[in-house]
Order: C-alpha cells, then structure tokens, then sequence
C-alpha cells in the first residue's frame, strides 16, 4: 500500500476531525467530462472526492461507460449524489431510461437538482433502498453513504422502506445494465432481482466486499459468487489499471482482495454467457 493511500485511508477515518476546515455545507456545483453535478463539500465519503477530483472510481467508471449505448436502460442500485447515473444519463441520452434507487433523502435531492441542471430527463429517483423482500429497513448512514439492516430495524438510527428490482420495474423497459453498490447488501438486491436478470440478461457491475456481504446480506462472499454464477454469469474483478482480465475463478476473485476488513473490496464484472 502506498503511503498516499495510507494517508488517504487515516484522513478519511479522522474525517470528522477535519470537517471544521471545510468553510462550504450547502451543495457546490462542480463540472465533470460530459456533465455537471451538485455534491456536498463535508460528504467525504463521496461528494468532496468527486468535488477535489473531477471524476469518482475512474477504473469502475471506465468499465460502466464501455457497457453503455444510446438508448440503453440503465439501474443504478445504491446511486448515493448520483454519480453513476448521471454519467449514464450523458451517454444514454433522451431515448435511454436511467433508473437511481437511494434510500439518503439529502443523496435524492442532490441527484434530482443535478439531472435537471443538465436537462436529463431520463432520470427517474425512487427514494427508497432495494433488498431481497419489500418491508421497513433499518438504515444507517456515514456521510452519503448507507447500509440497510433487516434485523436492526427498531434500534436503527433510521428507518427506509425497501422494494425489490422485480416488483418495482416490472412492466417498464428492457434493463441493458444494472450497477450495485450497496455496502454488502448487493446478494440481497439480486435475490429481488431474480427474474428481471433471468428475463433481461443485463450486465452488472458490482461492488463485492466480504465484511459488507456477511453483515448486511448474511451470506458468505462465495455464496454471491455462486449467486452470480447461477444465473448464467461470469465474473471478472474490474482492474486499477490494465485491460478488464478474462473470466475468473472464485480463488482468484478472492485473492484480490485486500483484507476482510469493512473497507476491503473490489469491483465485479458480470457478464452473461452466450
């Protein structure tokens, strides 16, 4: 590890600390290639990276944008200020269809002020978390980011409602591409979305963190391997750097990351077989 990501990685969990230094709360309007986004300045987590930077996740970005054709359908499941979204909105165009889910209410007004300020009206906010079965989540957030709890739900600092992909775009478009990140509770999403990927075919692109997996999903990390596998998948970790690596084995995914900590993850790309 090197010691910028040292020192990225004891800034960001002494971030509350530093928050004091930052003179601008409300949302900031920063230009990025292609579109422009709101974000908030103390939102360390997610807002003041992309604010400081110009771009967010440049390898998982690069991967995403390769998999989007005007036109397609688009679910960004865990869009947090709607990064991902809104770049998907500027390639997809007036003729594709962007579905965001976010559970923060602060993270949807961000997102919708942004996609009218670029005029993307194929963005459509559902203010709510995504999981396996539709009930009252528990939710906790830091900064923009959030986990849901099925089993904490009247100790949670916060309570969301919760659908599933199956029920709630039933009926709408064919989905080209589905986008995951949702602090561990990604195997959860995909069991509410059995049919609509058996029916769709969609690549997905997914964070997998195995602290993230078994707290919030309850399952191993190589039980959501299998899940992918089983519906006719095959899995290859998004690089840093580099040309995206043929298909994987499980061991290999696994030796790629880091740790088992909570911050220990990488990135999946789920294609389809032919």
């Amino acid at each position: 590890m090197s010691l910028l990501t040292q020192f990225v990685r004891v800034a960001y969990d002494h971030r509350r600390l530093f928050k004091w230094l930052i003179p601008v709360r409300g949302p900031v309007r920063v230009q990025l290639d292609g579109f422009s986004m709101y974000v908030r300045l103390d939102d360390w987590a997610v807002g003041a990276r992309i604010a400081v930077n110009r771009r967010y996740e440049p390898h998982v970005a690069r991967v995403f944008q390769s998999l989007l054709r005007p036109g397609a359908v688009v679910v960004d499941v865990g869009a947090n200020v709607g990064y991902y979204a809104l770049l998907a909105a500027s390639r997809v165009g007036p003729a594709g269809q962007v579905y965001a889910f976010e559970p923060g209410a602060s993270s949807c007004r961000l997102l919708e002020q942004s996609a009218a300020a670029n005029r993307f009206d194929s963005v459509r906010v559902f203010e709510c978390a995504v999981s396996d079965r539709e009930a009252l989540v528990g939710y906790g957030m830091d900064d923009s980011n959030g986990r849901i709890s099925h089993e904490q739900v009247a100790t949670s600092a916060l309570q969301v409602r919760a659908v599933t992909l199956d029920r709630a775009l039933a009926g709408e478009r064919k989905v080209d591409v589905i986008k995951i990140d949702v602090e561990g509770a990604e195997a959860r999403v995909l069991r509410g979305a059995a049919e609509l990927v058996q029916r769709d075919r969609p690549a997905i692109v997914s964070e997998f963190c195995p602290f993230g997996l078994r707290l919030a999903s309850s399952v191993e990390p190589l039980a959501y391997l299998d899940q992918l596998r089983s519906l006719g998948y095959e899995l290859r970790v998004i690089p840093v750097n580099g040309p995206v690596p043929a298909p994987e084995s499980d061991a290999r995914i696994l030796e790629q990351v880091e740790g088992d900590g909570a911050g220990d993850h990488v990135d999946l790309l789920a294609t389809p077989i032919p």
